[in-house]
């Protein structure tokens, strides 16, 4: 199958571009993955597809029900999908920060914590 010449693997950050491309990419019927919800509903992955058709797939994570757990979930799934711009990636490793931060996480353990937690490593943050 070939895709539309719309969609070739880059990133457009801006949503109503993508919103643009994916809806170019419905038309032709495939829909490759589902997006993913934490228990509360709150988007782990696949927030352009599903801005685009609200009937896209979708599907719910029980178990993802903290703001670190889908913090977690977000910057690990994204990061393998696709190259997250730094201001994304940063927003999200902030938050996390500051969530270790309040549950008493040493200052400058917190990048050895956020490895621990994503599987990632620290020099990665």
């Amino acid at each position: 199958m070939k895709l539309p010449q719309t969609v070739k693997g880059e990133f457009i950050s801006e949503p109503e571009t993508c919103s643009f491309r994916f809806k170019s990419f419905f038309r032709t019927g495939w829909k490759a993955l589902p997006g993913s919800a934490g228990r509360h509903g709150n988007i782990i992955d696949g927030q352009h597809h599903l801005a685009a058709d609200e009937n896209w797939p979708k599907i719910r994570l029980e178990n993802i029900q903290t703001e670190e757990q889908l913090l977690v979930a977000r910057l690990v799934s994204n990061d393998c999908r696709r190259h997250m711009p730094a201001e994304e990636k940063t927003e999200m490793l902030k938050r996390l920060g500051e969530i270790y931060l309040s549950e008493g996480v040493e200052a400058e353990e917190i990048a050895y914590k956020i490895a621990e937690k994503t599987g990632m490593s620290y020099t990665w943050l």
